[in-house]
């Protein structure tokens, strides 16, 4: 089935040649539209005054910023008052220079990082000579802290440095605090404060590259081993947690921003090797008390890059490719019950399997700069990853998945520095996100219950997303007025198309169980198929306007005032039309939220028909009333295809300040508040359609036909046989339902703080509070509300509409909370050749909690039911810090430390009748702290104007325990309450060695 899915990407990648003539004609038009913008998300602005001693005018005043590697200049305006502003400043070194009346009188080296914003005020003699001063952005005082932000950067010299496992450049994130990495290997993702993954995004060379359809946050991060982008094509990046300005888009946490390399006006290179297997990876506690030996694995990264000048000082090019090649191997075992006769007969089913990954990482780019206040930037992007997935535990090879996820992103830029100071930049792209799973093997699927399952896999999904976005902002000449005004607009159209097709049990599954006798009975006991095929296309365009302006009311304070506006046209299924005879079983079931009478008798008619639910017998003697159960609105949910109202509230202020207490840029006060929109996952919203076009059908089977049942015969292994008993013996499929009146998720967020430099060093301390609303959950609306005499397992109004064709009715509703208190120190000192180290310092105290337990929050009414719990992943002290160092002989050491004090898990305890949901304790047990060391040592090998570098890496050096599920039930029977039963793979101790060449 693969091939399937191969073919079909193939098909859009034929496609592609075609939709690059389109983007270019959308190119022409923008070009035609704008001559370029201000994009703070990526380029960096350095802004000041000019001071001329002995007169104190300035006429004749100019500053130029020169790319020490491109030869990319930029110049900036003066005006009357002796202000300018240098903006669009594409990440590097630069030598800025000060002239006066057609002379250099002072120069400046800067190093200049992602996002940052630098102050830099210069004073010139009117009859000096040139004097040149060198200094780095990091040397100049006040120059990375003078902002509302909480974020960091993390260069080039740290990406290349610091010990990286997985070469996934978001593991990076981690360095921030309030950041938390997934422990899961097959989904490389981040998070930040109270939300998941999902509410995240990340920019590359400004372009959104947030995930539609799955979770996961960025595109392709739902599910994979692999990493989004190559780390060789990253120049840097910043990650920002909190207080990110209009500018930043579908986020309620963080974001992270990176820039891409570009070529410069010298030929130069690279490549690396690394490699890891099986003997250098330690087994984990478990493993060795099974007396497991080492499955066989192997994984070897490899990449190279190259750039240089095509028209030296004008046109460059660069280009970077990365590859990951693993072999990973899977156990199958037979299940505990298998007995003598199930081992003769699937015992060669059960041994150790290869279950490779494979991932392609390419990327390209062209600089051009025509003249000296305009640039152009083209860039493509290629992402192919084929994996194997779905084999292990009484798994058998036969249910294997291929699992492909492919994307292509191709960027436009084009800048332009206006005379009068404004800036303009302009960017289209066309983004192609492909991500499929299917079953290797198109068998029917057969589960012979807690012994092992045999033939094909029953699931398979694909999901794409391809847009075409536009995007303008521009920057105005600096305003004055009670300050001085940066003031930023910018403007954006998205046209999207969504497919997302689920084929779930379209292979039939068969489930056989044993008999009286122990052994396994030869006909299924049951089939679980569903015949059709289900696919839902749909389009969405989304609209954004937003405006920023930094007022640097004097010397000392500056205020960040933004508004950010976003709009979608079909952002839920708006077209959906529920079926007549849904809608009159969900006015059934709200009519007995109204009618005391029609509650007793049903609840009567199903007593009388299941008298051993003696708890409905005991609701009726105690008088329940139909106050107990959950109102439901059945019109908030049944629409002819024009109920549905687009969200068109997502007005998002934000304000910041910073105050530079003494005018030195030493002692920073700032504080932030702000609102934060994301969007609803079209994975959720298009499973509402899919149900309906997908239904699943069950059907029991016997020896002789009993009521209720099908006389089994031989004919119905064939599919379309069993689809002619779809009639005579269903199971009526389960439905999910979205609300008319669906909000996208947002979230508040304030914080205060203060950042001091001490020599070289920037420290901060940060307090953080975050609230979040409108989060989706799922609940049944056949469920009665809290009754001290009820059970919670026995709340399902089944047969509340005997002519209803649903069973169990999910409805989802934006009743999940979240908020996050927490406090943040950071201790960071830039590296540089000069001092030869560097080092970062993270501490996050903090406590995240919930209410709603999770997506589909099935244990309780609805999410507004839950208490407000301990947010799983969350633990209350984190730390993560960094360092850099370089030893004698050309040598190299680098770490990383991190430390966890424990995240929570859920507890179920035995429950007293008089509080039935009690027994659900959300985050009150507490796993064991984590403290992984990560070290890198390298050699330098000079070979003439080459180097070749040697690599060693060992990752979790004193193999801390990062375990990962806990024996969670509190009950008299269970002896192991609270112990660890597993450790998180990929988190033992593990070696990694390689090189790398340069020139």
């Amino acid at each position: 089935m693969m091939s399937l899915s191969i073919g079909r990407i193939m098909k859009k990648q034929n496609e592609y040649s075609r939709k690059v003539r389109v983007l270019g004609v959308g190119l022409a038009v923008g070009l035609m539209m704008s001559t370029s913008v201000y994009a703070q998300v990526t380029t960096a602005t350095i802004r000041g005054s000019i001071s001329v001693e002995d007169t104190g005018s300035i006429p004749g005043a100019e500053v130029l910023a020169v790319n020490t590697k491109s030869g990319f200049s930029s110049r900036g305006t003066v005006n009357a008052s002796g202000t300018y502003v240098l903006t669009g400043l594409v990440p590097g070194t630069y030598d800025i220079t000060f002239s006066l009346n057609g002379e250099v009188r002072r120069t400046r080296r800067i190093n200049v990082q992602v996002a940052q914003e630098i102050d830099l005020d210069v004073s010139l003699m009117a009859s000096d000579e040139l004097e040149e001063v060198v200094v780095t952005a990091d040397g100049i005082a006040g120059s990375a802290i003078k902002t509302s932000e909480i974020g960091m950067n993390v260069s080039r010299e740290q990406i290349r440095n610091l010990p990286q496992d997985s070469r996934n450049f978001l593991n990076f994130a981690k360095m921030a605090p309030g950041v938390s990495l997934s422990n899961n290997p097959r989904k490389q993702q981040f998070s930040s404060g109270a939300l998941g993954a999902s509410q995240t995004n990340y920019y590359i060379d400004g372009v959104n590259m947030k995930n539609n359809i799955n979770e996961g946050g960025g595109v392709g991060q739902d599910s994979s081993r692999g990493s989004p982008f190559s780390q060789l094509a990253i120049e840097g990046f910043r990650v920002i947690t909190q207080n990110f300005k209009a500018e930043y888009e579908q986020a309620g946490s963080a974001v992270i921003t990176a820039v891409t390399r570009s070529g410069g006006n010298e030929f130069s290179g690279e490549a690396f090797v690394l490699y890891q297997d099986k003997n250098m990876v330690e087994l984990d506690e478990f493993a060795k008390e099974r007396e497991d030996e080492k499955a066989d694995y192997s994984r070897k990264q490899f990449g190279a890059a190259l750039g240089g000048p095509i028209i030296k000082d004008k046109l460059h090019f660069f280009l970077a490719y990365e590859g990951n090649r693993q072999t990973r191997t899977s156990e199958v075992v037979l299940g505990g019950s298998a007995n003598a006769d199930d081992i003769a007969r699937w015992g060669d089913k059960a041994g150790v399997f290869s279950t490779p990954f494979k991932e392609d990482l390419f990327f390209g780019k062209l600089d051009y700069q025509p003249s000296y206040n305009q640039r152009m930037e083209l860039s493509v992007n290629l992402r192919n990853e084929a994996d194997t997935e779905q084999v292990g535990g009484i798994s058998s090879y036969e249910q294997a998945r291929d699992v492909v996820n492919d994307s292509i992103a191709i960027v436009f830029k084009h800048t332009y520095d206006f005379d009068d100071g404004s800036y303009n930049e302009f960017t289209a792209n066309y983004l192609d996100s492909n991500w499929a799973q299917h079953p290797q093997n198109a068998t029917n699927k057969e589960v012979y219950e807690n012994v092992i399952i045999l033939g094909g896999n029953s699931y398979e999904e694909e999901a794409s997303q391809e847009s075409f976005t536009v995007r303008d902002n521009y920057t105005f000449p600096v305003l004055e007025w009670k300050g001085e005004h940066l003031i930023k607009v910018g403007v954006k159209f998205a046209n999207y198309k969504y497919v997302q097709s689920k084929l779930d049990r379209r292979t039939p599954e068969f489930i056989f169980r044993k008999d009286g006798s122990g052994n396994f009975r030869t006909r299924p006991d049951e089939v679980v198929f569903a015949p059709l095929k289900a696919q839902l296309d749909s389009t969405n365009q989304q609209m954004a306007i937003f405006i920023q302006d930094d007022w640097e009311v004097n010397d000392k304070l500056t205020i960040n005032l933004g508004v950010r506006y976003d709009y979608e046209t079909n952002p839920v299924n708006k077209d959906f039309v529920t079926p007549d005879h849904l809608a009159t079983t969900l006015r059934a079931i709200e009519a007995l939220t109204h009618d005391q009478a029609a509650l007793e008798t049903f609840l009567q008619n199903k007593h009388d028909a299941n008298s051993w639910m003696g708890s409905l017998g005991a609701a009726l003697d105690n008088g329940i009333t139909a106050n107990d159960l959950a109102f439901f609105d059945a019109d908030r949910y049944i629409t002819d295809g024009s109920q549905r109202k687009v969200y068109a509230g997502a007005i998002q202020p934000r304000i910041g300040f910073s105050y530079d207490v003494n005018g030195d840029q030493q002692t920073i006060l700032f504080a932030g508040a702000g609102r934060y929109t994301d969007r609803a996952l079209f994975n959720f919203t298009a499973d509402e359609t899919i149900r309906f076009l997908n239904p699943r059908y069950n059907v029991r089977f016997s020896d002789d036909g009993a009521p209720g049942t099908v006389l089994w015969d031989d004919k119905y292994n064939d599919p379309a046989q069993l689809a002619a008993l779809v009639d005579t013996g269903t199971a009526r499929p389960e439905l999910l339902l979205m609300p008319n009146d669906l909000k996208p998720v947002s979230s508040d967020q304030f914080s205060i703080g203060v950042r001091q430099k001490v020599g070289e060093f920037n420290t901060s301390l940060t307090l953080s509070y975050i609230k979040s609303d409108n989060d989706v959950s799922y609940h049944f609306i056949n469920m009665l509300q809290h009754r001290p005499t009820l059970d919670w397992w026995q709340f399902l109004l089944e047969g509340v509409d005997p002519g209803s064709q649903a069973g169990n009715i999910l409805v989802a509703d934006n009743d999940r909370k979240s908020r996050y208190m927490a406090a943040f120190l950071t201790i960071d000192k830039p590296y540089s050749e000069e001092s030869g180290w560097g080092m970062s310092f993270a501490y996050t105290l903090s406590k995240a909690e919930n209410k709603g337990l999770e997506t589909f929050n099935i244990d309780y009414p609805s999410a507004s039911e839950t208490p407000w719990g301990i947010i799983p992943s969350n633990a209350r002290h984190r730390i993560v810090a960094s360092v850099i160092y370089g030893l004698p002989f050309d040598m190299k050491v680098s770490g990383f430390f991190s430390y966890s004090s424990g995240e929570r898990y859920n507890v179920f305890k035995i429950h007293e009748p008089s509080n039935p949901y009690d027994f659900i304790r959300p985050g009150e047990g507490k796993k064991d702290s984590y403290m992984p060391i990560d070290l890198r040592l390298t050699k330098d090998i000079a070979l003439g104007s080459h180097t070749l570098t040697l690599v060693a890496e060992a990752f979790n050096v004193f193999n801390s325990k990062n375990y990962d599920s806990y024996s969670n039930w509190d009950a008299p029977w269970v002896d192991n309450f609270g112990e660890a039963q597993s450790i998180h793979g990929g988190s033992t101790r593990r070696i990694q060695v390689g090189a790398s060449y340069k020139f």
